[in-house]
């Protein structure tokens, strides 16, 4: 995953390995809009990345030129000149089908209802593949700041990743597109492997941030060790989704 320098600034110090302070290019999603896009980017950025998947760094900052707002910074990639374009989602599930796997349990696991052909990107002219995961404001707590009660008991049973969802707006783009159901085995067990502390320590951050409260981090550290617990019976339930598994065995014990 290759990010974009703005600018050398000079060496940094005096060490043997010659240090350099750089300017990074980052991409920033504040709270402005609705009330748990930083919360929703944050947390499931560490799980993501916790479970390995290539999702962009990114933390807290304040935006100077915004009094001092509070954003979710990521490093940008790519070419800041150009759009992005739609991921191919055959062809990608073709090229990387363990990673897209990931991606689809990851999202099912966070309830993400906004996986689209724009918000993933990819890189497949040659060898080593990549994927590049991002946005993920609508998952966890979604995007009504009305509804996040509602919306964290009424989806915790979903499959959160089609129109089933009280907030979907998006079928997921890779759903149709996976084919092995053994993959999706192995990604189970890594998902529920996962271990409390991922969410508590990240939902705790946001709270110590001032960007959800206490009783909001209960409800989402619940919803998060309720999905992985059940992770297994909830892709079960909801089989008929997987509309490329012909033979469908999860081995698993309900």
């Amino acid at each position: 995953m290759q990010f974009t320098t703005v600018a050398f600034d000079g060496i940094v110090g005096s060490g043997v390995s010659n240090p350099l302070r750089v300017t990074m290019s980052g991409v920033a999603k504040t709270n402005e809009k609705f009330d748990f896009c930083i919360p929703n980017e944050f947390i499931a950025s560490q799980i993501g990345r916790t479970l390995g998947l290539p999702l962009p760094p990114g933390c807290i900052c304040k935006i100077a030129q915004k009094s001092n707002v509070k954003a979710f910074v990521c490093l940008e990639f790519g070419d800041r000149q150009q759009s992005l374009p739609p991921i191919d989602p055959e062809e990608v599930v073709e090229r990387m089908p363990d990673l897209c796997t990931g991606v689809l349990l990851f999202d099912i696991l966070i309830a993400n209802p906004d996986r689209h052909v724009f918000n993933l990107r990819s890189f497949l002219h040659k060898k080593p593949y990549e994927l590049i995961v991002f946005d993920h404001s609508h998952a966890l707590f979604g995007c009504d700041e009305y509804r996040t009660s509602e919306r964290l008991s009424g989806t915790k049973d979903l499959l959160g990743i089609t129109s089933e969802s009280d907030s979907g707006t998006n079928r997921h783009c890779l759903l149709d597109a996976v084919k092995d159901h053994r993959i999706i085995n192995d990604w189970i067990g890594k998902i529920t492997a996962l271990p409390d502390y991922i969410f508590t320590d990240a939902a705790r951050y946001m709270r110590d941030q001032n960007l959800i409260t206490d009783v909001e981090f209960v409800q989402i550290s619940d919803f998060l060790r309720y999905r992985r617990d059940n992770i297994s019976a909830i892709v079960e339930r909801h089989r008929i989704e997987f509309k490329g598994i012909a033979q469908f065995d999860l081995g698993i014990r309900l």
